[in-house]
């Protein structure tokens, strides 16, 4: 039995398939471990995988057959994986999340346990190029898959330490054969092309060696069939077969991985966890309306000309002070507005919470102040309360409310009245824009409003479906992170106008309706006690906007990698926001992370298995 050292590259291929996401254990080395051990060989594998489900999905499957798994590590974080679509059969590889194998580093243990192995081998996304020298020098007996790269500067930085290469390409003939021929003069003793439908090819001291394929008659998947054909080589050739029955068994096993989906058989699992019985299908886009949408968000833009006039009345009457209040995600929206306006206008612009200013008050505002406030139900006891403290002091009231014929819309209880869902945040801007241009603060008023109501709805629908997948599996995270550890909370990060979105998300959302514990805390603030807290495996989201407090978060970005392997930061600038100006990105960029949140919400609540509308205490009972 021919013992074989597998080294680099473990990976999660998650498959997307009628919209549901399948993923499977593999990875080069593990790929070429599976097929080495059924055709015989005792593998060993030199790698590494994160402490989440794929992690242990990855260590699960490879377990089944056998392999030994001594030299393994588990490194606190993210598993690798690649996202994998297929088209007749063919794979179409693309975003690859490294995860944790960018901190694997062979040992001195791994370096003395590959010495004695009959031969190892690396496949070119291993990493760990830097210990060939070393295994060479100390008589291993070496081996590189330089993929489809064999003419690039890893490979051709490795070749002279190797006795085999591997590589693929796409046709015979002399032009390959030449090839080989140089590739075989630089060292190593045996050079193998895989040419996929034309078989392979071997180069030894004997000459050429050509193995024609096994015939398929409908490819299912490609994926791993290099790796298998590579496992399977080499474990005839450590058994010292003749090299063209090496290469007609890696065939013949190549062939069979092509009638399954990814690189081995192993236990079907839709994208992981259901605490019952297994998830069944999590489909694409979940919770999405794709018309509903764009009529939503082009239906709040066209209230413009009602926001101007109102806003005219409201600056007509010279107020000295203008007050976006709010409670909760209302009170979120409010310092939003607030940091919005401050660094653009001298307007006198003010941020309160409601709750606050019906028990402490507020001496500044006045007889001659105005406030703006949002109401989704419309009878929220604070919101209420306060507008007719307001009307008690003698000030006005404009109020945006989703609900019709709820208390807020009373004649009594506000001057200025927009009935309107949702949008929230969207017509607070609105406002915001028609107080500077009314001020005389926004030269390009009209051409701003020119691009949003051209673009905007588009763009965030867009958004939407550009973050799903990805939505998809940050929720398995989530989920896997709150079963392990629900006593830990999630701590969420941001800036500017990311802030207001940060404060809201992690209280209404995540606490409010999905249960989950949470802190939020702004980028500026980070640095002065929250950074002490914060360890390898803490759970952290960093929110990235385009305003004007962007450094603030990027030097929070900047050093969670040095501290932290278990953080995710949602960066607006990584959506495209097809047709919206480039130097009006910042202005709505709490709008596009709205839309990623709302397919994480999504999968959330799917995962959890937790609708968001049910409440625990809030509006149950009185209190």
């Amino acid at each position: 039995m021919g013992k074989i050292g597998l080294i680099g590259s473990t990976c999660i291929d998650d498959y997307l398939i009628d919209g549901v996401h399948h993923p499977y254990a593999g990875g080069g080395p593990v790929n070429m471990a599976v097929h080495a051990s059924k055709a015989g060989a005792q593998c060993t594998l030199y790698g590494a995988v994160g402490t989440d489900g794929y992690g242990r999905k990855l260590k699960k499957e490879t377990e089944k057959y056998g392999i030994d798994l001594s030299h393994f590590q588990v490194i606190r974080g993210r598993t690798p994986h690649c996202d994998v679509l297929l088209e007749e059969g063919e794979r179409i590889l693309g975003d690859y999340d490294e995860g944790v194998m960018l901190e694997y580093r062979l040992n001195e243990s791994d370096i003395d346990s590959l010495v004695s192995q009959d031969i190892c081998i690396m496949d070119y996304w291993g990493n760990q190029q830097d210990f060939f020298p070393v295994l060479k020098e100390k008589g291993a007996v070496l081996a590189f898959d330089c993929a489809d790269r064999v003419d690039s500067d890893l490979s051709q930085q490795l070749i002279p330490y190797c006795d085999l290469v591997f590589f693929s390409a796409k046709t015979q003939g002399e032009q390959l054969y030449q090839q080989m021929e140089e590739i075989r003069k630089a060292g190593p003793h045996t050079v193998i092309a895989t040419l996929g439908k034309e078989g392979s090819v071997a180069l030894d001291r004997d000459g050429i060696h050509i193995s024609a394929v096994t015939p398929v008659e409908r490819p299912f998947d490609t994926m791993g069939a290099g790796d298998c054909y590579i496992g399977t080589f080499l474990a005839c050739w450590s058994e010292r077969a003749p090299i063209e029955e090496c290469m007609k068994k890696a065939g013949e096993c190549a062939a069979q991985v092509l009638t399954y989906h990814g690189a081995f058989e192993q236990e079907e699992t839709e994208i992981m966890y259901d605490p019952q019985a297994g998830m069944k299908k999590m489909p694409q886009l979940r919770r999405f309306d794709e018309k509903k949408q764009m009529e939503s968000v082009n239906g709040a833009l066209a209230l413009r000309p009602q926001i101007e006039n109102i806003v005219k009345q409201i600056l007509d009457g010279n107020p000295d002070g203008i007050w976006f209040m709010g409670i909760g995600g209302t009170y979120a929206s409010a310092m939003q507005a607030e940091v919005y306006m401050r660094g653009r206008s001298k307007l006198p612009v003010y941020v309160d919470n409601a709750a606050e200013f019906l028990t402490t008050g507020n001496r500044r505002f006045t007889e001659n102040s105005v406030v703006i406030l949002s109401s989704e139900s419309g009878n929220t006891k604070e919101m209420v309360a306060l507008v007719k403290k307001v009307h008690e002091i003698g000030g006005k009231v404009f109020a945006f409310i989703d609900t019709p014929g709820s208390e807020l819309t009373k004649k009594e209880n506000n001057d200025w009245l927009i009935v309107y869902p949702k949008n929230e945040q969207l017509k607070f801007y609105m406002t915001c824009n028609a107080m500077m241009h009314e001020n005389g603060e926004m030269p390009d008023y009209d051409d701003y409003n020119e691009n949003m109501e051209s673009y905007l709805a588009q763009a965030l629908v867009d958004v939407e479906k550009e973050a799903d997948a990805w939505a998809q599996r940050y929720a398995v995270q989530m989920y896997e992170q709150i079963k392990a550890r629900p006593d830990l909370p999630h701590y969420f990060i941001a800036s500017g106008n990311q802030y207001g979105a940060c404060y809201s998300y992690g209280m209404c959302y995540w606490e409010e309706q999905l249960w989950v514990r949470t802190k939020t805390i702004s980028c500026q603030e980070f640095f002065h006690g929250m950074q002490e807290i914060i360890v390898e495996d803490t759970p952290v989201t960093l929110f990235m906007g385009e305003d004007e407090q962007r450094p603030l978060a990027q030097r929070v970005a900047d050093f969670l990698p040095k501290v932290n392997a278990n953080h995710v930061i949602i960066d607006t600038k990584e959506f495209a926001l097809k047709g919206i100006r480039e130097e009006y990105r910042g202005t709505i960029s709490h709008l596009v992370m709205h839309a990623v949140n709302n397919r994480v919400d999504a999968y959330m609540e799917y995962m959890l298995r937790h609708p968001m509308e049910i409440r625990r205490y809030y509006r149950q009972f009185d209190y």
